[in-house]
């Protein structure tokens, strides 16, 4: 039943995404009324992130289904599949606009704009900075608080009255100490490495020709599809360490009742960590939902292209002497 229960966000989040996409389709500009080299580059873009899509959740899947990181411990591949999404994501992307339709024949065209980073893509390049950062200082702090195996974390040891010795420490796993840390740190670093490698060659791959709006979404949407997916598998992965800590250090803090002769004597409990987990633990399944409905945000998109003059053009009005 807790296997069913944790995929209900997953099958919510994929329904709401097939509503969206279905909504996108039937709202889009039609290919007529789009200039051909445009539409041509739109059909680029789009296909492109739907593999990218594809691509990273059949890549995620096998790693989390085949245990690929076996070897560095129960749990670790579990732990990498946000980050192997992200990063399949990302580097499908980057293939993909390292492949961008270049103009042919003998004369050229290109536009003279200054490109910059696109405005609309400021938001989701805060909230990749923003899970990125998350992710290494809660990993850096599993880590540094964690056990000496690297993967539980220990409690305090609790003097029992009137002579009857310590009680303790309580272990509770799974803990993001070294083990879980540093591939979790090396996937994040691979990660933010793609992104920067995808989005310096979406900023400079060669301009659509023509439109010089159609152009600026094209890129727009470029950065925003890079950005989107890394920054979602960002925060699944933030949210995934902070349920973890969160559910560990409320189960560390939790009083114990030990049983002394007749009696029961309540060992050890600290509510404020009690709280501090379980908040912890509310705000990882936040991140968990953000990061699924950030894959549905759509990409910046197209408006159609201004109709074409029909008929002759208006003949010239001679001028009247003064």
């Amino acid at each position: 039943m807790s296997g069913l229960f944790s995929s209900v966000p997953v099958v919510l989040v994929a329904l709401v995404g097939l509503t969206v996409g279905a909504g996108l389709v039937t709202t889009a500009v039609r290919r007529r009324q789009l200039a051909a080299v445009v539409a041509d580059a739109r059909r680029h873009g789009t296909g492109a992130g739907g593999l990218a899509v594809l691509a990273g959740v059949a890549a995620a899947a096998a790693v989390g289904l085949t245990d690929t990181a076996a070897g560095l411990g129960s749990g670790v591949s579990a732990a990498l599949v946000p980050l192997v999404f992200a990063a399949v994501h990302t580097g499908v992307l980057w293939v993909g606009e390292s492949a961008w339709p270049r103009q042919r024949g003998a004369v050229r065209t290109a536009s003279l704009v200054r490109r910059r980073f696109p405005a609309a893509a400021l938001r989701v390049r805060r909230v990749l900075v923003g899970a990125a950062t998350g992710v290494v200082l809660v990993a850096a702090v599993g880590w540094a608080t964690a056990a000496a195996d690297g993967r539980t974390l220990a409690g305090p040891v609790t003097v029992l009255p009137d002579g009857l010795g310590p009680a303790g420490p309580a272990v509770v796993g799974p803990y993001p100490g070294s083990v879980f840390a540093v591939p979790v740190l090396a996937g994040t670093a691979v990660v933010l490495l793609l992104v920067a490698l995808a989005l310096r060659t979406a900023l400079v791959r060669p301009a659509v020709p023509g439109d010089d709006g159609a152009e600026a979404v094209l890129r727009a949407a470029s950065v925003h599809r890079v950005l989107r997916g890394a920054a979602a598998g960002l925060l699944v992965e933030l949210g995934a360490l902070l349920v973890v800590v969160g559910g560990a250090v409320r189960s560390v803090a939790t009083a114990t009742e030990v049983g002394i002769g007749d009696g029961v004597l309540s060992v050890g409990g600290h509510p404020a960590l009690v709280v501090l987990g379980t908040v912890g633990a509310l705000a990882g399944g936040l991140a968990v939902l953000a990061g699924l409905l950030l894959l549905v945000l759509p990409a910046p998109r197209l408006r159609p292209a201004p109709p074409a003059p029909s008929g002759p053009p208006p003949s010239p009005v001679p001028a009247v002497p003064a």
